[in-house]
């Protein structure tokens, strides 16, 4: 299960227009399937990695 700082992240990722509803729901259901394989991942990283968030768009959120 995502952390709940991770959860918040996603939130004002979508709120702020930075991701789709859906793409927050994935990325959610990632995080969560990371964690059951022994992973360990932040939003922002996971984000980062897949091409959804740049730098710049993860420090607009962490601000947020």
């Amino acid at each position: 299960m995502p952390t709940p700082h991770d959860e918040e992240f996603v939130r004002f990722a979508v709120a702020g227009g930075h991701l789709t509803p859906e793409q927050g729901e994935e990325a959610l259901a990632a995080l969560a399937e990371i964690e059951s394989l022994g992973g360990v991942a932040s939003a922002a990283d996971m984000l980062e990695r897949r091409g959804l968030l740049d730098k710049r768009q993860i420090g607009v959120v962490r601000e947020a």
